[in-house]
């Protein structure tokens, strides 16, 4: 089974086909499985379909600790970087699409196109915006 040891967890995750990376993170509380019944065999016939789980979820490593949105996606990172795959398109449901978002921010050379899916927005280190600044704060905050 494929991990990825990072400083303090194991990450594990699984790659499917080839071509152009294709990155999935999930929603709150599910693992890779989410991912296998439709959009890994439909992608993987033209992409390079990378699925893993979060840390506290699957089979990645549980410990007990505060786990953050910026952890997910420092893990995310990590993994593509692992897997030398640049510019990848990343799609992300509910709070994986937050993930993917701070993904595309923090990482801009790691994204090409961004998917998301019944998701809101948020940035770890935003502070409170002004109502004057309502659409920068809703694109920061939530």
């Amino acid at each position: 089974m494929p991990f990825l040891k990072r400083e303090d967890a194991e990450i594990y995750y699984e790659v499917h086909g080839n071509g152009a990376p294709f990155l999935f993170c999930s929603v709150t509380g599910l693992d890779h499985q989410a991912w296998k019944f439709h959009q890994i065999p439909e992608f993987s016939r033209n992409h390079q379909v990378i699925v893993f789980d979060y840390r506290g979820t699957g089979k990645s490593s549980k410990t007990i600790q505060k786990y953050s949105i910026k952890m997910f996606t420092d893990d995310a990172a990590a993994v593509l970087d692992h897997l030398d795959a640049e510019e990848a398109i990343v799609c992300g449901h509910s709070m994986g699409g937050v993930v993917a978002q701070l993904l595309a921010l923090d990482y801009p050379r790691k994204v090409r196109k961004l998917i998301l899916a019944s998701s809101g927005s948020s940035h770890p280190d935003a502070q409170e915006q002004s109502k004057d600044n309502f659409p920068e704060a809703r694109c920061r905050t939530f």
